[in-house]
């Protein structure tokens, strides 16, 4: 008698369901399947070429014999990047509805590759982030490391920032970031900070949104010193590096961010200079130190395995890394009155610094918005010293009492 299963197989259905099929309904099946694939292959070469011949038209005007690489590859990540303009004109007003979620979205204006905003979008997966840059490598390299991270919080979009109020309705950002932007000197009307883009944030951002700056151009670092003599301050430069002594007849001083270990034999090497800002300590002159300020008030700083020595103004010994410690912005909250506030005042600050320390200090806990919060900073009442560059114009409070101390100083 024939055996009626002979030649009959065992597949898993759509639905996982085993079916009993013959070996040649398999073989009909399986060259379906292959023309079909074949099918589908074809079809999405054949919109990848007429969306590769049309996309120029997105970015200029007329043709051209050869385009940047990265303009196609802009195609392979709808996910994370969108650079046409009506697509992203249209959620003005509801990008909460493009990523699905209601929750707080932030911007960044000129992203570069990304890599500040992936980090952020990592790190706050409760936030949305948008990211504004204009170069094709840059948005196809920001927009690789989202979609390999599996991040759905985060689109990059090739917008100019003078153009916001197209795509940004208004009260619909929370927060602001513009890192080190291009500073266009002797072209200073190109800079992306300006009055008019003040104006355009003011529509977008949200009651208590907030703007973040950060930069290493002196000129934009000495709109903060603006502040010191709006409020009364006279400003004498010095150099810790060249300079044998403090300048005479000073009240108070700021020793800024900034890379110490780059001039590290100079330092260590000008005695004089180290024992008088050690000395200005302990007579209790007002001195506001921070990052790299910090680190030269300390015992020592130590690379590669050699100790240089410093200041001693403070205890703690900084040491340089090979990586980045600490990233990114975070809120501060005084625990002790001292040279800048009372205890329980609150200032915002960010962190940038491939060094670490065995001495932090307590007088202000720092927290990053998720819940994580530690202690750090050297605080009295003549001193501020730490790695957090602190945002004066977030609260001129901290500046004004500073002033004030080194008034009283100079009576």
């Amino acid at each position: 008698m024939e055996d009626k299963n002979k030649d009959k197989i065992e597949i898993i259905g759509k639905n996982g369901q085993k079916i009993e099929i013959t070996e040649a309904e398999q073989e009909r099946r399986a060259k379906i399947k292959k023309v079909n694939d074949e099918f589908k292959v074809a079809n999405a070469e054949k919109s990848r070429i007429i969306n590769e011949k049309e996309i120029w038209k997105y970015f200029f005007e007329k043709p051209k014999k050869n385009y940047n690489k990265y303009m196609y590859e802009m195609l392979e990540f709808p996910e994370h990047l969108m650079y046409n303009n009506e697509s992203v004109d249209e959620y003005c007003g509801k990008w909460n509805e493009f990523f699905g979620n209601k929750n707080d979205i932030y911007l960044e204006i000129g992203c570069g590759s990304g890599n500040f905003t992936v980090q952020n979008a990592e790190k706050f997966k409760d936030r949305n982030y948008i990211a504004l840059e204009l170069r094709f490598k840059r948005l196809v390299l920001g927009a690789k490391k989202s979609k390999k991270r599996n991040l759905d919080n985060i689109l990059f979009v090739r917008k100019r920032a003078e153009t916001i109020l197209d795509f940004l309705g208004k009260d619909e950002i929370s927060g602001v970031y513009i890192n080190f932007p291009d500073p266009w000197e002797g072209e200073e009307k190109k800079r992306v900070i300006s009055n008019s883009l003040f104006s355009k944030l003011d529509i977008i951002l949200r009651t208590n949104g907030k703007l973040f700056f950060k930069t290493d151009h002196d000129q934009y670092y000495e709109d903060v010193l603006e502040m010191f003599e709006d409020l009364g301050a006279r400003l004498i430069p010095f150099s810790p590096v060249e300079d044998e002594h403090l300048p005479c007849d000073i009240s108070g001083l700021i020793l800024g961010g900034g890379y110490p270990e780059l001039h590290i034999e100079k330092i260590s090497q000008n005695k004089s200079m180290l024992k008088e800002i050690k000395q200005a300590s302990e007579d209790e002159m007002p001195i506001y130190a921070e990052c790299g300020g910090f680190m030269y008030l300390g015992e020592s700083i130590e690379i590669s395995g050699k100790k240089y020595k410093t200041v001693g103004a403070i205890e703690g010994n900084s040491h340089v890394t090979k990586s980045l410690v600490r990233f990114g912005y975070k809120d501060l909250e005084a625990n002790v009155d001292n040279v800048l506030c009372r205890k329980g005042e609150s200032i915002r600050c960010h962190e940038f610094h491939y060094s670490d320390t065995d001495s932090y200090g307590t007088g202000f806990t720092a927290s990053n918005g998720r819940g994580r919060k530690w202690l750090t900073c050297k605080a009295t009442k003549s001193m501020y010293a730490g790695y957090p560059h602190l945002h004066l114009w977030g609260n001129p409070g901290f500046a004004k009492s500073f002033i004030d101390a080194c008034e009283m100083h100079g009576r």
